[in-house]
């Protein structure tokens, strides 16, 4: 044992007699020197004082003092230097470390992702979520975001439909979702809009007709249109290849019972911005529909929207609910407590079937659809005139 370590266990009490001793022996030996040298040093100290020095001893105590004066600047130089250079880290760490440090613990809506495209990795989870529940209220497009300080943002989310551009504004404050508009997180169309839903009064068809007949042609109807059975994506297709009006949004049963669960569906024309570089198309196939089109690219002279093969449509939907259900994140921020997994467990089981369809067309377009075999009833929610009506 070093003699260090013995001395401790000295001081400690935990040596035994016989070393304690010879410790107390030592210290008595080194207390007598220490006396010894002070006195020493006390008498000399004493005759400088009292003596008068000659010339050679003032020029070699001005030696001396010089030397200890250019030691002792530089020590605090030294210091001061190792001073300043402490304060000025801690003032850059707060100015640039903290920030993102303090920024890492929360989530950030304008994190960059994608490396062809960058976008806002808030983006692609708010389109998924746009399309599956809002998408009677068009298409999710990009957003502008504002990093305001520690964990807050305040943020623009465009949505567009038919040229128009919509401002959605609201700020995202340390993980928390602040002054959102309800319209932007809620679909507009009433809970019993679709007749499956309830005993929805619809109009007779003789009155929807004759109203269809009173608006101007170049005026554009946004409608629901009910079924009086569920059909499954291959009808779905059929049915949208009679029509050449725009179709909006496909709402997708997942309840047997009366139980609302909200709207969930899909547009069948794509997304409004192309997200496929942000996502694994082995474990979210066709998340975006857009992939199809990559997949599989039109000749050039089709211009016109032919509707997916149904298998595509029911993998898109599936891809939406496993990637939503997957953004824990995300979902906790928006405050989404939606149960996507037993939505997935029901079209598993029951498949993938529509009730109807959400569309946007000119009276004469929607007004074919009423003699369709599926046709069960109308609700006009939104009439548009062209300013070159008459």
């Amino acid at each position: 044992m070093k003699y260090r370590d013995e001395f401790k266990k000295y001081l400690a009490g935990n040596l035994d007699e016989a070393k304690a001793s010879e410790f107390e022996a030592d210290i008595e030996k080194v207390q007598t020197i220490t006396e010894y040298l002070d006195e020493q040093m006390d008498s000399r100290l004493y005759e400088s004082e009292t003596s008068e020095p000659d010339k050679e001893s003032k020029s070699e105590q001005k030696k001396t003092k010089d030397l200890i004066n250019r030691a002792v600047n530089r020590k605090l130089l030294k210091y001061n230097l190792i001073v300043g250079s402490f304060l000025l880290a801690v003032i850059l760490f707060l100015s640039f470390g903290l920030s993102p440090l303090l920024n890492a613990m929360y989530y950030n809506p304008g994190k960059k992702v994608g490396t062809a495209y960058s976008m806002n990795q808030i983006d692609l989870p708010l389109s998924v979520l746009t399309e599956l529940h809002l998408g009677d209220q068009g298409l999710y497009d990009m957003s502008n975001i504002v990093a305001e300080g520690y964990g807050e943002y305040s943020i623009d989310a465009f949505t567009q439909f038919n040229g128009k551009v919509n401002h959605n504004y609201f700020t995202i404050e340390k993980s928390e979702l602040q002054g959102v508009n309800n319209h932007f997180l809620f679909s507009d169309m009433p809970i019993n809009i679709f007749s499956c839903f309830s005993s929805y009064y619809c109009p007779e068809k003789a009155d929807v007709i004759q109203t269809l007949a009173d608006l101007p042609a170049s005026s554009r109807i946004k409608a629901a249109i009910s079924f009086n059975e569920s059909i499954d994506m291959t009808q779905l297709s059929a049915f949208m290849t009679k029509y050449d009006a725009y179709f909006m949004y496909i709402p997708i049963q997942v309840s047997d019972g009366p139980v609302f669960l909200g709207y969930f569906g899909f547009n069948p024309t794509g997304s409004g911005s192309v997200f496929t570089e942000l996502y694994d198309p082995e474990k979210y196939p066709y998340l975006d529909l857009v992939e199809y089109n990559i997949k599989n690219p039109m000749e050039d002279e089709q211009f016109s929207f032919e509707p997916y093969p149904a298998q595509i449509y029911e993998e898109h939907f599936l891809s939406m609910l496993h990637y939503m259900n997957d953004q824990k994140t995300f979902n906790q921020v928006f405050n989404n407590t939606t149960d996507y997994e037993a939505v997935m467990k029901y079209v598993e089981e029951n498949g993938i079937r529509t009730y109807g369809v959400v569309v946007y067309g000119s009276p004469e377009q929607i007004n074919k659809m009423l003699d369709d075999e599926l046709y069960d009833g109308i609700s006009i929610m939104d009439v548009s005139v062209s300013a070159y009506s008459h």
